[in-house]
C-alpha cells in the first residue's frame, strides 16, 4: 500500500481534479471515468439497486475511490454512495454477487448540509464519479 501512496504522490492523481478517461465498455455518461475491470459489474449493481428502488427514493449514485483510478484491478472493491430523500436505506441485494462493494446511503439533504465540515463527503463529491442522478420532472407543462 505504500508504494501507491508514493505513486499517487509522483503522479500527483490526489489532486481534487484527477480525472482518468478509460474506454466506456457501457455507453452510458460517466463510465468512462471507471476503470474497465468494474465497469459491467458497477452497472449491473446499479441496475439492480434502482430496480429494487421502487419508491424512487434514490437520487444520486456515486462511485468513488479505487474503482475510479489506475490502481484498479480484479481484486478491488467497489465503494459507491447513495443519496436519496430516505431517512434509512437498505437492500435486499445480495452485495457479495458484485465481489466487495462498501455500499454508504445518506440522506441528500443532510448531506449537502455536512458537505463543508465532513472530508470523506467531500472526497465522494470531490473524486466519486456519478453514475446516477434522478431528473426532476416539471410539474408546468
Amino acid at each position: 500500500m505504500g508504494d501507491f501512496k508514493y505513486l499517487d504522490k509522483v503522479l500527483h492523481t490526489d489532486a481534487p481534479d484527477t480525472r482518468y478517461i478509460f474506454t466506456n465498455l457501457i455507453g452510458l455518461p460517466n463510465y468512462q471515468y471507471i476503470h474497465p475491470v468494474k465497469q459491467r459489474t458497477v452497472y449491473r449493481l446499479v441496475a439492480s439497486l434502482l430496480d429494487e428502488d421502487r419508491d424512487r427514493m434514490i437520487t444520486d449514485i456515486i462511485v468513488f475511490g479505487s474503482t475510479v483510478t489506475l490502481f484498479c484491478d480484479s481484486f478491488s472493491d467497489i465503494d459507491i454512495a447513495i443519496l436519496g430523500t430516505f431517512e434509512d436505506f437498505t437492500t435486499r441485494l445480495p452485495l457479495y454477487n458484485y465481489g466487495e462493494v462498501d455500499l454508504f446511503a445518506y440522506n441528500k439533504e443532510k448531506f449537502l448540509e455536512m458537505l463543508d465540515g465532513n472530508k470523506f463527503y467531500q472526497e465522494i463529491m470531490g473524486k466519486g464519479v456519478r453514475v446516477y442522478e434522478q431528473l426532476s420532472t416539471s410539474s408546468k407543462g
